[in-house]
């Protein structure tokens, strides 16, 4: 076996609480190499943390995320420093690529790290799968047993001690508040997190503070939480009662990092949300109860009950968390605790079993990054283009069903995507508003982007712009295309676009790449309400089969001549397919429909129904609900008959129908130019497509008609 002396241990940079979740892993690491130099690389804050670890012999500070650190000559500096220290074995407990790579410039001679990680597979001399739903204390004991079976020299123990640890000193405690030295029941509250998704409302808090005080004898309501955390704190505060603002102590932002743990050790109860400070009192032995809404309390929860309890919320959504049921936790929580001591603090707790270390099961699905906020880019002008993203947005939900996902694209766009049940929020952003011209463009969203603490870009958009906007938000993992504008360098993952491929492929492929394994569908879909399904001209409520006809699209190329329009009318009207003709079409195609139905002759002009420019995006959506067929070009409002299932013909000259022709045969079909030339696809061509699927048209005719009601999607 590899003779190992010197260890270096990698952990996330920026989250104090994975840090201080990883410690089992630097006891175990310390346990199996008793002679080893072990050697910690991570961020600022995480290193405070873990001060005074006696498992650790010393640390190099670096964090990528801050400005100082950002670029490459920093990069080279750490790097240089890890190679003064000639590691033998790295253990990178940390999903990033960034962390893999410094392992490998910094000179470690052998790396461990989890497999299936943004191409880094290649970097690790063994490597072991990341489980989602494996507490994570277990995911990085799990490293650190694949390093020993590779490179250890005898046999791992039947079961890890997986106990959180932090290390005070006399000092340290003598610095807590003297407020805190008197006798009662002191209760902690941390209404704040670092994401909002992850908060309890405030006023809930409020709330259960105003019971707790009304409740408890001799309970004082400690308040505590970081500089960021003090607007929140301050609106708990104002929505509790004026006995409960006296019996509380705010602490929040008033006590650096290491003097918050003092408090925390006085406490005799904890509830906060899913953070850091949790972890840490868990690592004190002060009993808690954790709130968790789309984060898995599986994964970070930590759970040993009934010292240490978690609640999730219904359906992930904290807001959903009701004031009862924790009450009710607390309640039982305290009972079962047993009496507290003259100062409020119960007897120390044993909280430090032994558990044996779950071995992979081999049906895991392969692992992914374990992503919280994700930002989905697609182009901002082009609505086909949004809706083709769906069945990625779909896959993106399945694989992350906790993750908060926010889709940015056009305005137009996200009119469409409106009730999409796989995004938590769109953001529509127009780069060619006169509000958005020069720096303009990113002086608004970036620091948005950055209030949501985006942990992940999927940046379907080509432009350079769509790319630097995650870049200057510091979003950690950014994917997009690549060779596009020389902006590769912008990403921190890329992948080849295939011009040929079918584009729902290509969107899906890209959630692939990150999610090997997962398993998608392609379908394509849209979300209409009762109300917004009511919502038709008059015309159009007939118990008649209407055909729509739509003869504007984007580009010239794209649009079949307006007589072949007219004739195609004139046709499904003389063979009874149709009663009536309605034509469609946004504002801007009010020209191709005049066009049109200026070819057309007065009989058939007077069983048209024009609707070019006279309903909005979600309207013509509920037109398309009512007809019986529809016939166009290559346009948006095709792709939303897919959507919609409402049987179609799309018209295709020089666009790629490989590429955009997104159809479900037999009810939607294609009909493609034998040259490329739209005006060679002959009138008489489609009417026969149209006979062809009469008993499509006719049924759904019937459908329409006997229910008189919207048809459901």
């Amino acid at each position: 076996m590899a003779e190992i002396r010197r260890i270096l241990i990698a952990t996330k940079y920026r989250f104090i609480g994975d840090t201080l979740l990883s410690v089992p892993a630097i006891r175990a690491t310390a346990a199996l190499w008793p002679d080893a130099r072990i050697t910690l690389l991570t961020g600022s804050k995480a290193l405070e943390i873990v001060k005074n670890c006696p498992f650790v012999h010393d640390a190099v500070e670096f964090d990528p995320y801050r400005s100082s650190d950002q670029g490459v000559l920093p990069f080279l500096s750490v790097a240089r420093r890890l190679q003064g220290r000639r590691f033998d074995l790295a253990l990178v407990l940390n999903r990033s690529f960034h962390s893999a790579l410094i392992s490998v410039v910094g000179g470690a001679r052998l790396r461990v790290g989890w497999s299936g990680f943004a191409h880094r597979d290649f970097m690790l001399q063994a490597s072991c799968p990341y489980n989602p739903d494996d507490s994570e204390i277990d995911s990085y004991l799990d490293v650190v047993a694949c390093a020993y079976r590779a490179f250890g020299g005898g046999e791992l123990p039947a079961k890890f001690d997986r106990h959180l640890e932090v290390w005070l000193t006399s000092e340290e405690r003598a610095s807590a508040p003297s407020v805190l030295s008197q006798p009662g029941v002191y209760i902690g509250l941390q209404p704040g997190a670092t994401h909002s998704y992850k908060r309890w409302p405030a006023e809930r808090f409020a709330a259960l503070a105003d019971r707790l005080a009304e409740r408890v004898d001799g309970v004082k309501l400690v308040v505590i939480g970081g500089p960021d955390e003090c607007e929140i704190a301050d609106q708990m505060l104002a929505h509790c009662s004026e006995d409960t603002r006296r019996k509380a102590i705010n602490l929040t932002g008033k006590l650096p990092l290491r003097g918050t743990l003092a408090v925390l050790e006085k406490l005799s109860y904890f509830v906060a949300n899913d953070t850091a400070i949790r972890h840490a009192a868990m690592s004190l032995g002060v009993p808690s109860l954790g709130l968790f809404g789309p984060t898995s309390a599986l994964k970070w929860g930590n759970a040993s009950p009934p010292v240490h309890c978690v609640m999730p919320a219904p359906a992930g959504n904290l807001e959903d968390l009701p004031l009862a049921a924790v009450e009710a936790e607390i309640s039982k929580a305290l009972k079962s605790l047993g009496p507290f001591s003259a100062r409020g603090i119960r007897e120390p707790v044993d909280t430090s079993p032994a558990v044996a270390l779950a071995a992979p099961a081999p049906d895991r699905r392969v692992p992914s990054p374990d992503f919280r906020s994700i930002m989905v880019t697609t182009k901002y002008r082009y609505l086909g283009d949004t809706l083709l993203t769906g069945p990625a947005l779909k896959a993106i939900r399945k694989q992350w069903p906790h993750a908060q996902v926010t889709l940015l694209t056009g305005p137009n766009a996200a009119e469409l995507m409106r009730n999409c049940p796989y995004v938590n929020s769109i953001i529509p952003f127009d780069p060619e508003a006169r509000s958005n011209q020069g720096m303009n463009l990113y002086l608004h969203l970036v620091p948005e982007l950055r209030r949501r603490g985006i942990d992940a870009a999927i940046i379907y958009h080509t432009s350079a712009h769509a790319a630097l906007t995650p870049w200057l938000a510091r979003v950690p993992y950014r994917i997009g295309w690549a060779g596009f504008e020389k902006r590769d360098r912008l990403f921190s993952d890329t992948l080849p676009y295939d011009l040929g491929r079918n584009e729902l492929e290509c969107n899906l492929d890209m959630v692939r790449h990150i999610a090997p394994g997962l398993e998608t569908d392609n379908k394509v879909e849209l979300w209409l309400s009762d109300q917004e399904m009511e919502d038709v001209p008059d015309i159009l409520r007939l118990d008649e089969p209407i055909i729509g006809l739509q003869p504007g699209a984007t580009n010239d190329g794209k649009r079949w001549p307006a007589e072949h329009f007219a004739r195609l009318a004139k046709l499904l009207l003389d063979r009874d397919l149709a009663s009536r003709i309605a034509i469609i079409g946004g504002p801007d195609e009010l020209e191709a429909g005049q066009q049109m139905l200026s070819a057309c002759s007065s009989v058939v002009r007077e069983r048209a129904i024009d609707l070019v420019g006279k309903t909005k995006l979600r309207q013509t959506l509920s037109v398309l609900c009512r007809l019986s067929f529809f016939v166009g070009n290559d346009t948006a409002i095709r792709h939303t008959t897919v959507a919609l299932d409402v049987p179609s013909i799309g018209l295709f000259g020089p666009t790629n129908n490989g590429k955009w022709g997104n159809h479900c045969a037999p009810r939607q079909v294609i009909s493609v130019s034998p040259t490329g030339l739209m005006q060679d696809i002959t009138p008489e061509s489609v009417v026969d497509h149209v006979e062809a699927q009469g008993a499509l048209v006719s049924a759904r005719a019937l459908a329409l008609a006997a229910a008189k009601e919207p048809v459901s999607t």
